[in-house]
């Protein structure tokens, strides 16, 4: 109670607690309300895939087309800031995602609409059986609509004693995916 009391419990925060399947409308309506009647200024939507997975009367790809297009106007005519989580597809026969392979654009799962639609695209990357940094996930900048800087970012690391992550430099990579003392060029 008291680390509720010290933090959540004074955060102006509005919670929506929607697992399960939900029209694009509805979807749209909820985040519409947020913004406009409740006065959010910052939404993380967590995320795209789950809310629309279950519909059975419209395809996914096509859902999430809409969702986008219609949440990408409300972005414009409100000027909210909106980080729209999403899974990616399918690892290309290359290195599997929990092994640490390289997310690509065109991997985001469900629609190329999250992609084009979006002003910038974070990934982050993390190799979850590497036994000296499984704890590191990479950073990776894939679109930039404002400055077209897109790479290597940043390395987080997370310390699960304190619940903290720490960002470090990213540097060059040994063939076997450990990092160097070569610091990639800033960007």
């Amino acid at each position: 109670m008291q680390a509720y009391d010290a933090t959540v419990a004074n955060w102006d925060l509005q919670l929506f607690d929607g697992f399960g399947s939900y029209s694009p409308d509805e979807i749209y309506k909820r985040i519409e309300y947020m913004i406009l009647g409740l006065g959010c200024q910052v939404v993380f939507f967590d995320h795209l895939s789950i809310l629309l997975s279950g519909l059975t009367d419209i395809d996914e790809r096509r859902s999430i087309d809409i969702v986008m297009t219609r949440l990408r106007s409300l972005v414009e005519a409100t000027g909210v800031t909106l980080f729209l989580l999403c899974h990616v597809s399918g690892d290309d026969n290359g290195k599997p995602y929990e092994e640490g392979g390289r997310v690509k654009l065109n991997k985001l799962r469900g629609s190329r609409a999250i992609g084009q639609i979006s002003d910038i695209v974070i990934a982050l990357e993390r190799d979850q059986q590497d036994d000296q940094y499984s704890n590191r996930s990479l950073v990776r900048i894939l679109k930039n609509r404002f400055s077209g800087e897109v790479g290597p970012a940043c390395y987080l690391t997370y310390n699960k004693d304190d619940s903290q992550f720490t960002e470090s430099a990213y540097y060059c990579s040994t063939p076997d995916g450990n990092p160097t003392n070569t610091p990639l060029p800033e960007f």
